[in-house]
């Protein structure tokens, strides 16, 4: 009976032995560590190495599993990494939340705001209704431009500015003109920008946006602003309450 070590992605088939029984070919491909993805950078990972055993009695072994398995192991582990919690601001910043939604069926976008300090808790949060839109660049430069506006009547002065849409959120920071037909647009955002004390801008997962997406969605049904002040705005206290037990 002989043994064989093999590492890399496996190609299988089945075939008769001599006395009848049911045995597996291997074949490894010529690659010899598996590729996992983390944050969108190629790494390579563990090198897995598969025995394959030949005989009657190893006939039935689990090679086919203890493969699918190592995949699930690296699956799994991309996925944790995918993951981004929100985070409070330092110091007496605070952090100001935007996001937007399409709603096609009503031709209609929806944008949500909410402000917080650095002990997560809800300064002022908004949901409001967007007029149609063309794509969700379009929405969530809209609501880009709507959160900033809001925070600037609120009296707000020193704000961490943070949105999922990484086009939007560059398009904020440079300093080059945005040549397009939302151009206009940017250039209001950049000037409401610039009546803060202090500002900073980053783009974050969708994972670490959730208060301003649920606000975003509660927009549907509604026909006037909706504002909240010093109080956790009802259509996102699961989100609230997820970013809250991920930072505690």
């Amino acid at each position: 009976m002989a043994s064989d070590e093999v590492c890399g992605k496996l190609s299988t088939e089945f075939f008769e032995g001599a006395d009848g029984v049911r045995c597996q070919s291997v074949e490894p491909n010529s690659r010899c560590a598996f590729q996992r993805r983390r944050e969108g950078s190629a790494h390579d990972g563990d090198c897995y190495s598969l025995k394959v055993h030949w005989g009657l009695e190893d006939g039935k072994i689990g090679l086919i599993e203890e493969f699918k398995a190592s995949q699930d192991q690296l699956a799994i582990h991309a996925s944790r990494e995918a993951v981004q919690s929100w985070c409070p601001p330092p110091g007496t910043l605070f952090k100001l939340n935007f996001d937007a939604a399409v709603f096609m069926d009503t031709e209609s976008s929806g944008f949500g705001v909410v402000i917080r300090n650095n002990m997560g808790e809800v300064m002022a949060a908004l949901s409001t209704k967007g007029p149609p839109v063309a794509n969700s660049k379009e929405a969530e430069i809209l609501a880009c431009r709507k959160a900033l506006e809001f925070a600037v009547e609120a009296g707000f002065q020193d704000v961490v500015v943070e949105g999922d849409n990484g086009t939007v959120m560059n398009g904020l920071t440079t300093v080059k003109p945005v040549n397009s037909w939302l151009g206009n647009i940017y250039e209001d955002a950049r000037c409401l920008a610039m009546r803060f004390w202090s500002v900073s801008a980053s783009c974050i997962r969708r994972s670490a946006n959730g208060v301003a997406h649920s606000l975003a969605r509660f927009a549907r049904q509604l026909s006037e602003d909706y504002v909240w002040l010093e109080e956790q705005p009802t259509p996102a206290i699961e989100a609230l309450y997820a970013d809250s037990f991920a930072t505690a």
